[in-house]
Order: C-alpha cells, then sequence, then structure tokens
C-alpha cells in the first residue's frame, strides 16, 4: 500500500530523542485513560506500561 500510493513513512524519528523527551511522551500518552480504555479495555493499565510503550517509541 505504501509503494502503491507512493507514501514516506519516515523512519528513526526517535533515535535522538533523551530519556527525558521519552518519559514525557510517555507521561502524556499514559495520561489518556479513556483511549487506551477504549483501545485494551478495563484493564489497559496492566497491559500498556511505561517499559512497553518505551519499547514501542524506540522502534519509530
Amino acid at each position: 500500500m505504501v509503494d502503491k500510493n507512493k507514501i514516506d513513512i519516515p523512519q528513526h524519528i526517535t533515535k535522538d530523542l533523551t530519556d527525558e523527551q521519552f518519559q514525557s511522551m510517555i507521561n502524556v500518552s499514559l495520561g489518556m485513560k479513556p483511549l487506551w480504555e477504549n483501545a485494551l479495555g478495563k484493564n489497559w493499565d496492566k497491559i500498556m506500561t511505561s517499559e512497553r510503550l518505551r519499547k514501542l517509541y524506540e522502534r519509530l
């Protein structure tokens, strides 16, 4: 789909972030409780931990 529509997806956009910047992104994301609950259910905070979110952000 990306090739077909000639979409450029940026890679490695978080490679130069500091720990403080990562933590800020994590805090903002985890603060969106209704969205997480809607996506993952009532126990979303057991599923989406700070550590897991950091690993996901590092992959961007």
